[in-house]
């Protein structure tokens, strides 16, 4: 095996972490994404997460590399004890980036919103991902939307996984060009052409917004 994908959830099967640690000449590096699920002082905590740091001991893992781009002074202080993490070992980057505008828009009611909305994308046509709260928002806008003449639909947890990935495909390949998405949208979606992020409502955190 040269590389391999897994959950954390997998880690609960006594049969894969027996079979990982049979592998002929061990595990060369065990690289953990979205870290920040480890601490219960994160957005998005999992208790699965908590299996993985045991597990990177039970496999003798040569090499570990913890990544999360949304780690608190806590929640990065949670993951260097989890992992036994030292000082040194710790690297941040910061999060700007100069290709990336960052605009806000003032509106005094939720009615106010979809005029804005509108105008935006109206002057900012291409691929662009809508986020609110609830899954009734995303149908709603995405709804109006369509009866504007724009190519948009509603993206959200509940959705069958078939409709799911026809969505993903259909953004990916530029057939749909407007996705309203709770954050149900956008993990592991690889689209270089992304031209508009649109907060319909204000995160809780920033790690959220994140």
């Amino acid at each position: 095996i040269r590389l391999l994908y897994c959950s954390p959830e997998r880690l609960r099967q006594n049969d894969f972490v027996t079979k990982i640690q049979q592998i002929q000449g061990g595990v060369r590096l065990l690289a953990v994404d979205e870290t920040h699920c480890v601490s219960e002082w994160g957005h998005s905590f999992r208790p699965d997460y908590l299996q993985v740091a045991p597990f990177a001991d039970k496999i003798k893992a040569e090499r570990i590399i913890c990544l999360t781009a949304t780690a608190t002074e806590k929640v990065a202080q949670d993951i260097c004890k989890a992992f036994n993490i030292q000082p040194e070992g710790v690297f941040r980057t910061s999060p700007y980036r100069s290709n990336l505008n960052l605009y806000v828009r003032a509106a005094k009611t939720k009615e106010d919103k979809f005029p804005l909305v509108l105008q935006f994308l109206t002057d900012n046509p291409g691929p662009t991902i809508v986020y609110v709260t609830l899954q009734k928002q995303s149908k709603a806008l995405a709804t109006d939307l369509q009866k504007r003449g724009f190519s948009a639909v509603a993206f959200y947890g509940d959705l069958e996984p078939e409709l799911k990935t026809k969505i993903q495909e259909e953004f990916l390949s530029n057939k749909v060009r407007i996705v309203v998405a709770t954050i149900a949208f956008g993990m592991g979606i690889n689209k270089r052409d992304v031209r508009n992020i649109v907060n319909l409502d204000l995160p809780s955190s920033i790690e959220e917004y994140s």
